[in-house]
Parts: C-alpha cells; sequence; structure tokens
C-alpha cells in the first residue's frame, strides 16, 4: 500500500513535468540553452520510476521505498503545503 501511495505520487510529478516541458516546447521558452536541464529533470525521474519498479520486482521492497522517496517526500510536502494555504486561507497582507 505504501509503495502504491509513492509509485502516485511520483507519476503525478512526472506528469507535472511533462506539461511544463510540453508547454515550455509550444511557447518557446525552452531552447538549445536549457534543454540539457529539462532533458536532465526527465531522465532523473524516469529513473526513479523505472528504478522503483526494477526493486519491486525484485522483491526489494525497502530500497523501492527508499529510492522512490527521493521524489514523493518534496512533493507530498508541497501537496501538504498547498492544502494548508487552502484550508487556513492565510492573510498575505
Amino acid at each position: 500500500m505504501f509503495l502504491k501511495l509513492l509509485f502516485a505520487l511520483n507519476w503525478i510529478a512526472a506528469a507535472v513535468l511533462l506539461y511544463f516541458f510540453g508547454e515550455g516546447q509550444i511557447d518557446g521558452s525552452i531552447s538549445a540553452d536549457n534543454m540539457a536541464l529539462w532533458l536532465g529533470m526527465i531522465f532523473g525521474v524516469t529513473a526513479i520510476i523505472v528504478g522503483g519498479h526494477v526493486l519491486v520486482a525484485k522483491g526489494k521492497r525497502v530500497a523501492a521505498g527508499l529510492l522512490l522517496s527521493i521524489l514523493a517526500l518534496p512533493v507530498a510536502l508541497y501537496g501538504l503545503f498547498i492544502l494548508a494555504l487552502i484550508i487556513l486561507q492565510p492573510n498575505w497582507h
């Protein structure tokens, strides 16, 4: 169950990354100057997700959880931050 949550958070991060990559390609803000950065991020997210699947398939669930947590933890913390902003409705004045 915990690994499914980690995989879901990783897939959310991958979807957001690919969305912004696509939008950047459409509006031209991604050029040859920063293409290496974008491809590095896409490769890194892909490596984490694929590595997690490989480790689970080999039965190394703890190692897969640790690997998947590298990306899932910041995504979860950001999600909690946005949820807190929605619930608490802070005054920014």
